[in-house]
């Protein structure tokens, strides 16, 4: 990725990051179907295996974050 690329990225708020990030899906989904001999059930399939991946992950670090703080504490993330 270039820099200016990041010095962007770094300087978005949370909506334009999340849009950028499905900006680029979008362009990345149509570069396969376009390019490539997939079909949308394949890409479909795909995401869905990415989306439980990244599910995944986050049971596993709040699984260990529960292991090594104890389960009396809450946690309150402001995602602003």
């Amino acid at each position: 990725m270039c820099i200016k690329c990041i010095i962007l990225e770094i300087t978005m708020d949370f909506d334009e990051q999340t849009d950028a990030f499905r900006f680029r899906l979008d362009d990345l989904c149509e570069h396969f179907l376009e390019e490539f001999d997939i079909n949308v059930f394949t890409m479909v399939g795909c995401l869905e295996e990415k989306r439980r991946e990244i599910l995944d992950v986050l049971d596993i670090i709040e699984d260990k974050k529960s292991d090594l703080l104890g389960t009396d504490i809450i946690f309150d993330l402001d995602e602003d």
